[in-house]
């Protein structure tokens, strides 16, 4: 997706409900589960794959209220809070329940609740986040490299990590050191970003003529078969299923 209009004033928080959604933004990459929170900044490039019954919660905030609390948002977005953090559950939580509940507020105090959601969800992100947030400049245009390095050979089946972060000139544990701030390794990184791919070329018309299998091996997949597997478990639903919600163009 291209980013909205400079008129565009939200930046779009997320509760993740159910099913699967990956998010790509500023480099990072989101493979959202039921309960995740991340945000999304509209107003910069960003891709979305969402699988079959898929759900989340989408807050608009106005970006003025959350850069008062957090600063630059590009030091967040498309992070997921970490999962082990008291304040992650806790924001995911009441997320959750002003979904439920809001229509059962008054008018009078909505605002202060309002006010107060997003002084806990910045709060967890300030904590949980703030330090992957911190990364040295050094080390943000290493991990860029890395990442620029990986998506330009995602085509070759022979593909592993250690070839990549030689390419890089870094070893392979500082490698993982830098994508474990993003709850990643090397290895998984690089078989994410290719059921990614795969995703966007499936569920694009461009390529109705293209079969599955000929999709997976251009992404360096080389057994059918471990694709299907790794697909479903990434995305909730086979790269068939996705494939047949595109719909033929006649004739």
């Amino acid at each position: 997706f291209l980013p909205t209009p400079r008129r565009h004033h939200d930046v779009h928080l997320f509760r993740h409900s159910s099913g699967r959604m990956t998010v790509h933004q500023d480099g990072r990459d989101v493979a959202a589960r039921p309960g995740d929170v991340y945000i999304l900044d509209p107003r910069r490039p960003f891709t979305i794959g969402i699988a079959s019954k898929t759900q989340a919660i989408v807050f608009k905030i106005p970006r003025s209220e959350l850069q008062a609390r957090l600063g630059e948002i590009g030091s967040y977005t498309a992070t997921l809070l970490p999962r082990t953090e008291p304040l992650t559950a806790l924001a995911s939580e009441f997320m959750a329940m002003l979904e439920l509940r809001a229509d059962a507020i008054e008018a009078s105090i909505g605002a202060k609740v309002a006010q107060q959601a997003l002084d806990l969800v910045a709060l967890a992100f300030e904590s949980g986040v703030g330090g992957a947030a911190q990364l040295s400049s050094t080390r943000t245009t290493k991990l860029l490299r890395l990442k620029s390095i990986i998506e330009g050979r995602l085509h070759d089946p022979e593909l592993k990590p250690a070839d990549v972060s030689a390419i890089a000139g870094i070893s392979v544990r500082y490698a993982n050191a830098l994508l474990a701030h993003e709850g990643t390794s090397l290895e998984r990184y690089i078989t994410f970003r290719r059921l990614v791919r795969c995703q966007q070329a499936l569920m694009s018309t461009t390529n109705l003529s293209r079969t599955v299998g000929d999709i997976a091996f251009s992404f360096g997949f080389s057994d059918l078969s471990h694709f299907t597997r790794r697909y479903k478990a990434q995305f909730g639903c086979s790269p068939r299923e996705d494939r047949s919600k595109l719909v033929t163009p006649p004739g």
